[in-house]
């Protein structure tokens, strides 16, 4: 499919480090639910206005509608449609004091087009309007601000003739005096509008230097934000995006463009073509320098240091036995690099998610034998890491490999050497999960975490134990450390985008996250799921008639989950039945003790 295959090969979110991509059907779509649920009294759904000269609008309202503009989108950013059902309007025909005729219109069907702006209110911990949304995330005891975006017809034309349609009627024939006039109940309806908060299209949390709201993953909240229309682009017959952009269409979206870690956003505002993020749905997409290079790869270097194998100086000396030359075995520790104590040092840093600490050499060791004979021995060791991800998936892998190299030799009579290959692999999923957000989880293919091969040379010695029971040692040791030692990072990885969601909210309701994958570059890609059904108290109060309106189809949480207030949720997303968050392990289990036997040898 064309679309997928853009999404997944081209998109591409620079230079911010994540965008909210909502289709123009996905915003009509919170607006008509907005329109469907408010209170009787709303100004969304009945406006009522008479002048002191006895000009009046009374009208029925449906639902409003937005055009998003992709083209001169500096001076129009988009067209609000105010939608009239039923009503009728007198207005004046002169503006001459001595004219009192008066024209009475039937406003049956009219849609008045009004250019307008995407605004921003900036909502501080005290302003009356904090709560709302503290209460709506369930940060209640953070600190964060709220950047409110709203429909900002302040500095617009009142209304677009051309654009608006009054039900057969030329509005244009009309004369100057009608038009002006009906410009001013115009202006007064989107004042009334812009009180009520019925112009709000969404709001992002900022996050503040004096706490995080997110520990796992600080740099995952906002601390700016920008917004732009994205133009659609057909991926079967303009994959480039260079054919003709298009007015209002439904694929037509328009993008939060956020950046974190108080980095200054760029300007110009706005983001270069480079793919389909979204037909007519919404997606969350975090560039793969946030969600890689500065969360993901740093926490995965503790992986690199502590599964390093380090190569210590060898067990040797004389035999305790009288019939053996020498005893001896080999040593090595995992995570005990004297010149790199710390996962945060550059030496454990990746280079194109690959990770090579190098070849170490441990000091040599040396012992003269009970008969006589002078001994030797070392160990050298390497270990690497890699790290994928499925293009256009959610699975995440881990490998990594450890070697280690064994070397007894009498300088004048012999020698014998043992090399042991451990290679181990974690894997986890990326997902949805019932509470709305995301979690990465282990996953278990099926196959042993560790497999370990041998290999040995002799040259002239004997041995009092065989190869197979060192693998064996190396083997299980290495699989418990894996099974015990990483329930910091499954509870990392399961946390970190846990309340994601609640950090790009719609005008009403919150979005609940749906399908998760990677795109070709590493970034992640979520689709988000608009939740905006109505609280059960506001749904009790409403008709049956009135209930039939809500666009999607709600039910009642199966998991009595929260969601952001509601307890209802779309049933198009429950349908997906998604597992539920895993729950955290135990992060102190204590480490098996890493003993090599120690074993006879001497010459033949």
């Amino acid at each position: 499919m064309a679309f997928q295959w853009s999404q997944d090969y081209r998109t591409n979110p620079n230079p911010y480090d994540q965008i909210i991509v909502l289709s123009q059907k996905t915003i009509n779509d919170e607006l008509y639910n907005m329109w469907a649920v408010a209170p009787d009294d709303s100004p969304l759904l009945s406006y009522t206005l008479t002048l002191r000269d006895g000009q009046s609008l009374n009208c029925e309202l449906n639902a409003p509608v937005i055009s998003l503009q992709v083209n001169n989108q500096e001076s129009v950013q988009l067209y609000y449609y105010l939608q009239m059902l039923s009503g009728s309007l007198k207005l004046y025909v002169s503006n001459d004091p001595a004219n009192m005729e008066m024209k009475t219109f039937d406003t049956t069907d009219w849609s008045i087009a009004v250019p307008v702006k995407i605004s921003r209110k900036i909502i501080n911990k005290g302003d009356k309007e904090w709560q709302y949304y503290a209460d709506k995330t369930g940060f209640t005891n953070d600190v964060f601000s709220i950047a409110q975006l709203y429909i900002d017809a302040s500095t617009s034309a009142i209304y677009d003739i051309k654009k608006s349609t009054f039900n057969g009627l030329d509005w244009s024939q009309e004369t100057s005096a009608i038009q002006t006039n009906f410009g001013i109940f115009m202006s007064q309806w989107m004042s009334t509008t812009s009180s009520g908060a019925t112009n709000v299209i969404g709001a992002i949390i900022q996050g503040d230097p004096s706490q995080t709201l997110n520990s796992n993953a600080p740099s995952f909240v906002p601390t700016s934000i920008d917004y732009y229309n994205y133009a659609w682009h057909d991926p079967s017959s303009d994959p480039n995006g260079t054919g003709k952009k298009v007015d209002g269409i439904d694929q037509n979206a328009l993008c939060y463009l956020t950046m974190s870690d108080f980095v200054t956003p760029p300007e110009p505002v706005g983001i270069t073509f480079s793919g389909t993020f979204v037909d007519d749905s919404a997606v969350l997409c975090m560039n793969t320098r946030l969600f890689w290079d500065r969360w993901m790869l740093p926490l995965f270097k503790r992986i690199n240091q502590q599964l390093q194998l380090i190569p210590q100086e060898p067990s040797l000396g004389p035999s305790s036995d009288p019939n053996w030359d020498i005893q001896c075995a080999p040593n090595f520790a995992f995570g005990v690099n004297s010149a790199h104590t710390s996962d945060t040092d550059p030496y454990f840093d990746f280079s194109s998610l690959a990770w090579n600490g190098g070849e170490l050499d441990s000091p040599e060791a040396s012992t003269t034998g009970n008969f006589g004979d002078i001994a030797k021995a070392y160990d050298t060791a390497s270990s690497t890491t890699n790290i994928s991800y499925d293009v256009g998936g959610q699975k995440i892998s881990i490998t990594g490999t450890s070697q280690f190299y064994f070397k007894v030799y009498f300088p004048n009579d012999g020698s014998s050497n043992m090399t042991i290959n451990s290679n181990w692999h974690l894997d986890f999923v990326l997902g949805a999960v019932t509470d709305g957000g995301l979690d990465i989880t282990r996953y278990n293919d099926g196959t042993p975490a560790v497999s370990t091969t041998h290999s040995s040379e002799n040259h002239g010695l004997v041995w009092s134990i065989d190869y197979p029971t060192y693998v064996a040692q190396v083997d299980g040791w290495i699989n418990s450390y894996l099974e015990l030692n990483i329930g910091w990072l499954i509870n990392n990885l399961s946390s970190a985008l846990q309340n994601q969601y609640k950090l790009f909210l719609p005008g009403s309701g919150i979005f609940l996250m749906a399908d998760a994958k990677f795109n070709e570059r590493g970034d992640l890609l979520a689709t988000l799921s608009y939740n905006g059904a109505p609280s059960p108290i506001v749904r009790k109060k409403m008709s049956a008639d009135r209930v039939k309106l809500i666009k999607d189809d709600y039910i009642e949480s199966p998991d009595a989950v929260d969601h952001g207030g509601v307890d209802w949720v779309p049933k198009s997303w429950a349908d997906l039945k998604l597992p539920k968050r895993q729950s955290r392990v135990n992060e102190d289990a204590s480490l098996p003790t890493l003993t090599f036997p120690v074993f006879n040898a001497g010459s033949k």
